[in-house]
C-alpha cells in the first residue's frame, strides 16, 4: 500500500540487503558514539555522580521514543525514515518540515562529532589542533567514511558492523579495566546538584543517546522491516543504555577531576592503562566516532533521495547509481554539507542545535504512531502494535515537550532559524 499523495516508489530498485542483526549493529554504531566519550566530564560537572540517574531518565525516555519508532517503522516498506513516516501521518508539509528537521540534526551532529574527534586526535597528533591540520583531519576522514556509502548498501552494511565492533571492545574493555578500582572505591557520592544544573544535563545526555533515527531510514533496504526493525530498536537501546552506565560508573571512579576533563575514557584509560591504554582509547574513540559519522553520512541521502522521490526536493538527487543502486548524487551533495559545517562550528554549538531539533521529531514520530494505528495504515502485513501504545505516545509528547522548554533563548532562536529555513526551500519548491 502506497501512501495517498506521497513519496511514491521511493525505494524502487535499492536492495534489500539488510537483516535483523544488521540492524542492531546499526542501532548501537548510530548511538555510541561522540556522546559516551566526550560527555561524561561536562555531566559530572553539571550534576556530579547523579549522571547515573540521569542517564537512567535518558534512558527511559529513549526506550519510550524507540517504542515509538518500533511500532510506527514496522508499518512501512519504503526508504526515508522521519520524513516518510510524517508525511503519510500528517501530510507532506509537515513531512518536509521533518524530513527538513531530521537532515539539520544529522549535519549538525556531524559536525559536533568530527570536532570532538579532532579534540581525541590531538592527544597523540598535536598537530591536528592547529587550524590547519584540523581542516586536513576533517577533509581526509569526510572522504574515507564517503567512499564506502557511495560503494552501495552492501559494502556499508559490512562496515557499520566493523565500526560497531570496535566501539564495543573500546567501552567495554575500559570497563573491565576500571573494574578494580569501582570495586575498590566504588562511585564517591556527590552533593544533590541545583535545579537549574538537571535540564541542561539531561539535554547532553539525550545527545548520547540519540541517534536512533538512524537505524530507521533505510526500511526500502531492510530484508523484513515489519520483524526486524522493533526488534533492533527495542535490543539496540538496551544495549546502549547499559554500556552507557558502565563507562559513566568507570569514569567517575577512575578519573579525579572528572568534572575538568574533556577526555574522561582517554584519562580514566591513562590512569589504569598507562600510554598503552591512552592510545588504544584514542585510536577506539576516533574510530568510535567515525562509526557514527559513518551512519549520518549514509542516512542522511536516504531521506534526501525519498524527498527528491516526492517532488520535494531537486529531481536530480532521486537517481541511483546504475551499478551500486547507492543514491550517488544525494551522498555526494550530503557529504559536502557536513564537511562544510564541520569545518565551520564547534563541538558545543553544534551539540545542542542537534538535540533540539531531534527532541521536535521524536515528539512529532510518537503522534505519528497515534496517527497511522487509527487510519488503519500498513504498508507491511503484521506491523507492531503497542499495548497502550497510545499513553506512550503522549508521554514521549510531554516530556520532550518538558525538555524543549527548558532551552535557552539562543537554542530557540537556532532551531527557529532551521525551521524558516526549511520554509522557504518549500515555498521556493512550489513555485
Amino acid at each position: 500500500m502506497n501512501p495517498s499523495g506521497g513519496p511514491q516508489g521511493a525505494s524502487a530498485h535499492l536492495v534489500r540487503a539488510i537483516g535483523r542483526w544488521d540492524l542492531v549493529g546499526l542501532m548501537i554504531n548510530t548511538t555510541i558514539g561522540a556522546g559516551i566519550l566526550g560527555l561524561p566530564g561536562r555531566v559530572f560537572a553539571l550534576v556530579g555522580s547523579w549522571g547515573l540517574l540521569v542517564c537512567a531518565a535518558g534512558g527511559v525516555l529513549m526506550a519510550l521514543v524507540a517504542a515509538s519508532f518500533a511500532e510506527t517503522g514496522s508499518r512501512f516498506t519504503r526508504t526515508g525514515g522521519v520524513y516518510v513516516y510524517i508525511h503519510e501521518a500528517f501530510g507532506p508539509n509537515a513531512g518536509f518540515l521533518a524530513g527538513w528537521l531530521a537532515l539539520a540534526s544529522r549535519l549538525l551532529s556531524y559536525a559536533a562529532i568530527a570536532n570532538l574527534a579532532v579534540t581525541y586526535s590531538a592527544a597523540l597528533l598535536p598537530w591536528v589542533a592547529s587550524p590547519l591540520g584540523r581542516g586536513v583531519f576533517i577533509s581526509l576522514l569526510t572522504l574515507a567514511l564517503a567512499v564506502p556509502v557511495w560503494r552501495g548498501v552492501r559494502v556499508s552494511a559490512t562496515t557499520h558492523n566493523v565500526f560497531t565492533l570496535i566501539k564495543i571492545g573500546l567501552l567495554l574493555g575500559f570497563f573491565v579495566c576500571a573494574l578494580p578500582a569501582l570495586v575498590a572505591h566504588g562511585v564517591p557520592l556527590t552533593k544533590l546538584p541545583p535545579a537549574r544544573n538537571w535540564a541542561p544535563a539531561l539535554v547532553l545526555m539525550l545527545f548520547a543517546l540519540g541517534g536512533l533515527e538512524g537505524a530507521v531510514v533505510s526500511n526500502g533496504e531492510m530484508r523484513h522491516p515489519a520483524r526486524d526493525l522493533p526488534f533492533a530498536l527495542l535490543v539496540g537501546m538496551a544495549c546502549v543504555v547499559a554500556i552507557y552506565g558502565a563507562v559513566l560508573m568507570a569514569a567517575m571512579a577512575t578519573v579525579p577531576m572528572l568534572g575538568r576533563s574533556g577526555r574522561p575514557v582517554f584519562d580514566g584509560a591513562m590512569l589504569v592503562m598507562g600510554p598503552a591504554g591512552g592510545v588504544a582509547v584514542v585510536a577506539g574513540g576516533v574510530a568510535s566516532m567515525a562509526g557514527v559519522m559513518f551512519v549520518i553520512l549514509w542516512g542522511g541521502p536516504r531521506e534526501l533521495f525519498a524527498m527528491a522521490r516526492a517532488g520535494q526536493m531537486p529531481g536530480a538527487l532521486a537517481a541511483l547509481d546504475a551499478r551500486t543502486h547507492a543514491p550517488h548524487r544525494a551522498v555526494l551533495v550530503h557529504t559536502a554539507l557536513a564537511w562544510g559545517l564541520a569545518l565551520g562550528s564547534g563541538f558545543f554549538a553544534a551539540l545542542s542545535a542537534a538535540t533540539l531539533t531531534r527532541l521536535v521529531f521524536y515528539a512529532a514520530i510518537a503522534a505519528s504512531s497515534v496517527r497511522l494505528r487509527r487510519r488503519g495504515f500498513s504498508e507491511t502485513a503484521a506491523p507492531l502494535v503497542l499495548p497502550g501504545g497510545t499513553a506512550i505516545a503522549v508521554t514521549v509528547v510531554l516530556l520532550c515537550g518538558a525538555v524543549i522548554l527548558q532551552s535557552s533563548l539562543a537554542e530557540f532562536a537556532g532551531v527557529g532559524l532551521i525551521v524558516s529555513t526549511g520554509l522557504l526551500v518549500l515555498v521556493a519548491r512550489r513555485r
